[in-house]
């Protein structure tokens, strides 16, 4: 039987949480497609992260605010948040090798970081006209699968850091 992660106070409990919900308001989004599941505002502000966390990591222009207190840096230990911050090339390489993302505007002549930009833009976009129609939009089902394969990688890591 899997150990209860959140019982674990590591320097990654902390890091694995975070992604956590990040991950269960994704599959909470993903359920709207069949209209099984309604949004609250702390799901929408949980994509928002998202899509924030994505282009902090993969964009250079954006970096900088890796410094701001509502990073997902700040709230991390200092051990922690620095192995974070050095890990950001690998995680550029790890959604460079997704499958999916590879696949994804495969036919388009754009380079990785114009490709990852669209997909934190499509992942915001979704959120805002979803939260303003009475009817959620369309989810994007090939980005959402990417966004959760590469959190889920993540999420692994980090317990496996935490048993460490």
């Amino acid at each position: 039987m899997i150990q209860d992660v959140l019982s674990i106070t590591g320097e990654y409990a902390d890091l694995w949480d975070y992604l956590k919900s990040l991950s269960h308001a994704l599959e909470r989004a993903n359920a709207t497609k069949n209209q099984s599941v309604e949004l609250c505002d702390l799901d929408y502000e949980r994509l928002i992260e998202l899509a924030d966390f994505f282009e902090d990591s993969c964009v250079p222009k954006t970096i900088d605010r890796l410094d701001s207190p509502e990073s997902l840096i700040s709230l991390l230990s200092e051990k922690t948040s620095s192995h974070f911050t050095s890990s950001i090339i690998d995680f550029k390489d790890r959604l460079k090798e997704n499958s999916e993302f590879k696949s994804w505007l495969q036919n388009s002549k754009v380079g990785f970081e114009k490709k990852a930009s669209r997909l934190t833009e499509t992942l915001r976009e979704w959120g805002k006209e979803s939260k303003r129609e009475h009817f959620p939009a369309a989810v994007p089902e090939k980005e959402f699968r990417i966004f959760y394969e590469v959190l889920t990688d993540l999420m692994n890591d980090a317990q496996i850091k935490m048993y460490q």
